[in-house]
């Protein structure tokens, strides 16, 4: 995932900035940003403008009040939180052959973890000879309470069931966890509903552009297309 933003950004005329704060988004002619970086100040003006921030950051962006107002209407949209804990084993201490992406554990199965990658068997660069990674997820909707249980409850847990699907026999020999809050947004009953909205404020402000996994799926393909397609309405508008 890193590599395909790294590549992209690469391939742009201007550099991707970073690490900045945008204090201010008017249209006028144009859309005009300030931002500020280290304390300096830079401003431009630019044809178009994409948001690909998470729904509920949208209102926090520094429109003006009646953008805003009308972006406020997709905070409500839900997300669900996940945890990922990343296991380093030695190969000899796992008796499944690891011969696959991972593992995927539906509802019924009863179990705490939603899936597990085997990301060594994927990238064989992200372990050192002699050992394996595992990268498991928990929460979601279907047990967002265990995201926010205490690390060593959900290590407990993650490991039984660990141990049921591939026979661990030892320890972890590294760990690590990544946390988000507000993970994965849900396409419940009535979303397209906000798809509705995100029609109608395009419509209301000629050249925004509205984007993000909320809109059009969560995976990386349809990311991907929804990106693709947003750079294909911007440049027949920006060409008529």
């Amino acid at each position: 995932m890193g590599s395909l933003g790294e590549t992209i950004a690469l391939r742009l005329n201007n550099p991707v900035q970073t690490g900045i704060e945008i204090t201010s988004i008017v249209k006028k002619d144009k859309w005009n940003i300030i931002w500020k970086r280290n304390g300096e100040l830079k401003e431009e003006n630019f044809d178009a403008l994409v948001t690909t921030t998470p729904a509920h950051s949208l209102p926090l962006l520094p429109f003006d009040k009646k953008i805003s107002l009308s972006l406020k209407q997709l905070a409500p949209i839900p997300y669900t939180p996940v945890s990922i804990l990343i296991y380093g084993f030695k190969r000899d201490h796992i008796q499944h052959p690891l011969d696959g992406y991972g593992i995927l554990v539906p509802e019924k199965e009863n179990m705490n973890i939603l899936g597990t990658l085997f990301t060594s068997s994927v990238f064989p660069s992200h372990s050192p000879e002699g050992h394996v990674l595992l990268t498991t997820f928990i929460g979601g909707a279907r047990q967002s309470d265990l995201v926010t249980s205490p690390l060593d409850h959900q290590n407990l847990l993650v490991i039984n069931d660990l141990n049921q699907l591939l026979g661990i026999k030892g320890d972890p020999v590294y760990f690590k966890q990544f946390h988000w809050l507000n993970a994965i947004p849900q396409f419940n009953i009535g979303h397209n509903r906000y798809l509705e909205m995100i029609k109608k404020i395009e419509s209301d402000n000629p050249t925004l552009y509205i984007s993000g996994n909320y809109c059009t799926g969560v995976a990386v393909g349809k990311c991907l297309l929804a990106g693709l397609s947003t750079a294909e309405k911007i440049k027949q508008n920006i060409s008529s």
